[in-house]
């Protein structure tokens, strides 16, 4: 005759306990190599204001700043261009990301993101404001942020 054995809770609360704890073990260490890899990813980031003004008439006003992508006035149903300069001065390539946040987003088009800048190099980009003709006119802000990365 076979004897069966029972399990005691005190073992399944501590099978539990030891489970529980392994997970959040795992969990934990997921998130600090997270952290670390993005840490030594990201070699520099940048953060710029946006704005512009959408108004109803035809005219059209600059706004010059270099602390700023000011777009300045522009009327319903057309386009603003500003030309920027990034410098890579860093002795490895980057991949270059821009991210546009803010009211002004709905806007903002890119025209060339996500690429791969070699060292001592110089690039020139568009950064394109959109106006739809259906657009309320107003004052439009936001943000554009540019992450260098280690390739």
């Amino acid at each position: 005759m076979k004897k069966s054995r029972k399990i005691s809770s005190k073992k399944g609360i501590d099978l539990y306990k030891s489970v529980l704890l392994a997970i959040i073990a795992v969990l934990f260490t997921a998130g600090i190599t997270s952290l670390v890899y993005s840490a030594y990813k990201i070699v520099d980031y940048r953060e710029y204001p946006i704005y512009l003004e959408v108004t109803h008439d035809r005219g059209v006003g600059f706004a010059l700043r270099s602390d700023a992508l000011s777009f300045g006035k522009l009327p319903l149903d057309s386009t603003g261009v500003l030309k920027i300069r990034l410098i890579h001065d860093f002795s490895l390539p980057l991949r270059i990301v821009m991210k546009i946040s803010g009211d002004a987003e709905k806007f903002i088009v890119i025209t060339e993101n996500g690429f791969v800048l070699e060292p001592n190099t110089t690039k020139t980009i568009e950064i394109d404001a959109v106006i739809p003709a259906n657009t309320t006119a107003g004052n439009y802000t936001g943000k554009i942020g540019v992450f260098f990365k280690r390739i």
